[in-house]
C-alpha cells in the first residue's frame, strides 16, 4: 500500500507565480511507494478572477481546490487543512505560490519524515545544514 503525501498550496492574485510552483510541484521526485496530491485554496473576493483550477486541470497533479471568499492568510491555510484532513495522508507539506522548489523537495521531507517519524513537515524551501 502506498503513502500519502499532501501539499497544502495558497494562492492569491497571482497566476505567473502560482503557475510556476505549480510546475515546481509537478517535477517533484517521488519516492516509491509514495503518492502526491496537491491542496489549494484560492483566496479571492466576490468581484476578482479566480484562475488556479483551470491552470490545475491542465496539470498530471492529482489536487483537491476551493476557493476561499474570506481574504486573509489564515482562512484559505485552514481550507486547506480541510481538505487534506479528507485525504487523510501520511505527511503533509506546506508551501506558498511565491516560493520555488527544487526537483527534491519532496523527497528530502519524505526522508525527514520517515527518519524522525514526524506527522507534519514545513520548511525551507531551500536547503538546510539537515538536508545536505
Amino acid at each position: 500500500m502506498s503513502k500519502t503525501a499532501v501539499v497544502l498550496l495558497s494562492t492569491r492574485l497571482r497566476p505567473k507565480m502560482f503557475s510556476q510552483i505549480l510546475t515546481d510541484i509537478e517535477n517533484q521526485q517521488i519516492p516509491t511507494g509514495w503518492e502526491l496530491v496537491l491542496c489549494v485554496a484560492e483566496n479571492a473576493t466576490e468581484t476578482e478572477e479566480i484562475y488556479a483550477e483551470s491552470t490545475l486541470s491542465q496539470s498530471s497533479l492529482k489536487y483537491r481546490y476551493k476557493v476561499c471568499r474570506e481574504i486573509g492568510y489564515s482562512s484559505p491555510r485552514n481550507i486547506n487543512i480541510d481538505l487534506a484532513k479528507e485525504i487523510d495522508p501520511d505527511l503533509v507539506l506546506i508551501t506558498d505560490d511565491d516560493e520555488s522548489l527544487p526537483s527534491y523537495w519532496l523527497t528530502r521531507h519524505i526522508a525527514a519524515h520517515e527518519d524522525l517519524n514526524c506527522e507534519v513537515v514545513a520548511g525551507p524551501t531551500k536547503p538546510s545544514h539537515f538536508f545536505r
